[in-house]
């Protein structure tokens, strides 16, 4: 994929190098409708973001698809005071499609 290409894909400042990608998390609820408190733990240390922007060498995803991937093997990092994290191909779980 060449550079053109992926500066269209992205729409944001803030661009993730190499294959590495560049998500907003998506919060779980902490709380069920009926008020019991769910633990962070129940998840299995997985999580799910937005995908914002992608690196050159990131082919499978495009800005705004869904991805599931592992908290503890990514970096978080703040811009803009905006909340971000960065995931790696090994951290990416499962890619989410929109119909």
């Amino acid at each position: 994929m060449g550079k053109k290409n992926v500066q269209k894909k992205n729409r944001c400042s803030i661009r993730p190098l190499f294959d590495t990608i560049l998500v907003a998390p998506i919060e779980s609820p902490k709380m069920t409708e009926g008020g019991i408190a769910l633990p962070d733990t129940l998840h299995n240390g997985q999580a799910e973001g937005k995908v914002i922007a992608v690196g050159e060498e990131c082919e499978m995803l495009d800005p705004g698809d869904r991805l599931i991937y592992e908290r503890d093997k990514c970096k978080e990092v703040t811009y803009k005071g905006q909340r971000y994290i960065i995931v790696t191909p090994d951290a990416a779980l499962a890619l989410i499609k929109e119909d």
